[in-house]
């Protein structure tokens, strides 16, 4: 006499529980910072800044900051007086660092200053100069724009607005800003309005205020530099002559075959140079 079959269980087939509490933990730990990690690289981060500065009783008052994703650095200033500079995570302090005296003077030295000799660098210094040349000699340096403009052009709701009103004592000094504030208004204005105007009477006014935010996804970001990577650093140094890498790779031969008939022809001696006479 056979047995009877065993009944089936209507239920579903439930899934294994994994018997260590360890490894629960650590997929739900592994997969939270997956999830985090694809959204922070994914979702827009806004960027913000701003730069104003105030005139009071012949007094110039400097102060700007940078904010993205929580992180803020900031900037106060009395021209020709003391300034200070601090890094915040939230509301949190992380670095500061006080400036003696903010000059005018001493920022336009420091623009027009030819570069400070090299010092004798140190062992980290020594490698990461060997690493930057390294990378340097592989990198297409020409294709460095296009790769600045296509991150530039990928900014999400870019506003920009801002006005200066700006003179000093020194005329020298009101023309030397003048050189450097028309142009940098010129080249802003395909994306917001900058006002320029300037006082010529020889008081010292800085009057103003600029700011500028919009939004970068990270993501798209180190993409583009992952195809730049890829069509554009290569894993030999590119060999120039006279800034053309394929110049470098021509033989004499090859050289001797472009040249004009003429040009290629080699000169006379004197015996057959007399001969053709």
């Amino acid at each position: 006499m056979r047995p009877p079959p065993p009944r089936r269980s209507s239920r579903a087939a439930e899934a294994p529980i994994p018997e260590s509490w360890l490894t629960l933990v650590v997929a739900v730990l592994g997969s939270t910072a997956l999830v985090a990690l694809v959204t922070i690289l994914a979702w827009p981060w806004r960027v913000e800044g701003t730069l104003k500065a105030t005139t009071h009783d012949a007094v110039v008052s400097l102060a700007g900051g940078l904010e993205m994703a929580h992180v803020s650095g900031s900037a106060a200033a009395i021209l020709g007086g003391p300034g200070v500079i601090a890094v915040h995570l939230r509301a949190r302090e992380l670095w500061r660092r006080p400036i003696a005296q903010v000059s005018l003077d001493a920022l336009l030295a420091w623009l027009d200053a030819p570069p400070a000799p090299a010092k004798k660098p140190s062992t980290l210094g020594r490698l990461a100069k060997r690493a930057k040349d390294a990378l340097l000699a592989r990198t297409d340096l020409a294709e460095l724009p296009a790769l600045g403009l296509r991150v530039f052009l990928d900014l999400r709701d870019l506003a920009l607005r801002g006005n200066v009103h700006c003179g000093f004592s020194d005329a020298a000094i009101t023309g030397k800003a003048a050189a450097w504030l028309y142009p940098t208004a010129a080249a802003l204005a395909p994306f917001g309005t900058v006002d320029v105007s300037f006082d010529w009477s020889g008081r010292n006014v800085l009057d103003g205020a600029f700011e500028i935010s919009f939004r970068v996804v990270p993501a798209r970001v180190a993409l583009e530099g992952l195809r730049f990577a890829r069509h554009h650093v290569h894993l030999t140094p590119e060999k120039r002559a006279h800034g053309f890498p394929e110049q470098a790779d021509r033989t004499d031969d090859e050289d001797h075959e472009r040249r004009p008939y003429a040009a290629r022809r080699a000169p006379l001696d004197v015996e057959e140079r007399d001969a053709h006479r």
